[in-house]
C-alpha cells in the first residue's frame, strides 16, 4: 500500500508480481482479512490523503479481481468490490475541486478508477450492476472528459481517459443493455462527450476515430430504445465541427433512425446546418446502396 501512495502506481515489476503471486495463493480467509483492512484504511482517512489511499486501494483490488480465480475467493472479492465501487466515483472530479491534489495525481486517480470500472462491468461474476450503478458510471464519464483542465495539459491523457470511456461505454452496451434502457438520457449524454471530444481536440489519428466508431457499431441493436435520442447527437455533429472521419460512425447513427425521427431531425435543424446534413445523408445513402452489393 505504501508503495503504491508514494510512487504513483510506478510500481517495480517485480513487487507487482509479488503481490499477485501472494493473492493467487491466498485462500478465502486471507483475502477477507486483507479487503477489511484496506476498507479501513479508507474509513480512517477522512482528511487530505483520503484520495491518495482510495487510489491505492482500488488499484489494488483491480489486481485482485483479475488474479484470485478460486470461487470463496471471488465471493469475498464480491462483496469487496460492491462497497468499493460507489467510493471509486469519488476519484473522477474535475481537476481543481480539491486544490491538495496536483495535476498528475489527479491524472492518475481518473484511469485508475476508470479501469477498476471497466473490470467491474466484464467481470459479472463478481457484481452484477443495477440501473443506477450504470447511470453512475456513465456520470463519471461526463465528468472526466468535461474538466477544461484535460486539453491545455496534454492530448496524451486526454485520449487515454476518451479510449478508456469508449471501452467503458462499449462494455456496458454488450453487458448491460437493459439497464442502459432505463437512463438513455445518460447514455446520450456520455456519447456526446465522447463525440464532442473528436471534433475539439487537433488529433487526427485513426484510432481515435475508430474507437468511437465501435461503440457506435452497438446502437443499431438497440435502435427501438435510443433512436430518439441519436437524432440529437447527429444535430450536434451538423452544428459543430464536422470530420471527414467521423462519416462511419455518423453512418451508423443514421441507420438507427427511422423515417419519423429523420423528418423530426430536419425540422428540428438550423437552417445553416441542413447543406450540410443534406450531403452527409446523400453520402450515407451512396453508402448503402454500395453495402448492397
Amino acid at each position: 500500500m505504501k508503495q503504491c501512495k508514494a510512487t504513483n502506481f510506478c510500481i517495480h515489476p517485480i513487487i507487482g508480481a509479488s503481490y499477485g503471486k501472494i493473492l493467487y495463493d491466498a485462500k478465502a480467509k486471507d483475502l477477507t482479512i486483507l479487503a477489511n483492512g484496506l476498507l479501513q484504511l479508507i474509513h480512517d482517512n477522512d482528511g487530505i490523503d483520503r484520495i491518495s489511499i482510495l487510489t491505492a486501494v482500488v488499484h489494488c483490488f483491480h489486481v485482485m479481481a483479475n488474479v484470485v480465480k478460486g470461487r470463496s475467493e471471488r465471493e469475498v472479492l464480491s462483496n469487496f468490490g460492491s462497497k468499493l465501487l460507489p467510493m471509486s466515483s469519488d476519484l473522477i472530479f474535475p481537476f481543481g475541486r480539491q486544490s491538495q491534489v496536483s495535476y498528475k495525481n489527479w491524472k492518475n486517480q481518473i484511469l485508475t478508477a476508470q479501469c477498476f470500472i471497466n473490470t467491474i462491468i466484464g467481470k459479472n461474476d463478481l457484481i452484477v450492476l443495477k440501473g443506477w450503478d450504470v447511470s453512475n458510471i456513465l456520470q463519471t464519464i461526463n465528468i472526466a472528459l468535461a474538466s477544461p483542465e484535460i486539453s491545455t495539459e496534454g492530448s496524451h491523457f486526454e485520449n487515454a481517459v476518451y479510449s478508456t470511456s469508449c471501452t467503458i461505454v462499449s462494455s456496458l452496451l454488450k453487458h448491460y443493455p437493459k439497464q442502459l434502457y432505463g437512463c438513455t438520457p445518460s447514455l446520450t449524454s456520455a456519447l456526446r462527450c465522447l463525440l464532442n471530444h473528436i471534433m475539439r481536440v487537433g488529433n487526427d489519428k485513426i484510432e481515435i476515430f475508430e474507437e468511437f466508431r465501435k461503440v457506435c457499431e452497438l446502437l443499431p441493436e438497440h435502435k427501438d430504445v435510443f433512436k430518439k435520442h441519436i437524432m440529437h447527437l447527429i444535430l450536434f455533429y451538423v452544428d459543430g465541427i464536422q470530420k471527414a472521419q467521423l462519416e462511419p460512425s455518423i453512418f451508423l447513427l443514421l441507420g438507427t433512425l427511422s423515417e419519423f425521427e429523420t423528418k423530426q431531425m430536419n425540422t428540428l435543424m438550423r437552417p445553416a446546418a441542413k447543406p450540410l446534413f443534406h450531403t452527409v445523408y446523400k453520402n450515407y445513402q451512396k453508402h448503402q446502396y454500395k453495402g448492397q452489393y
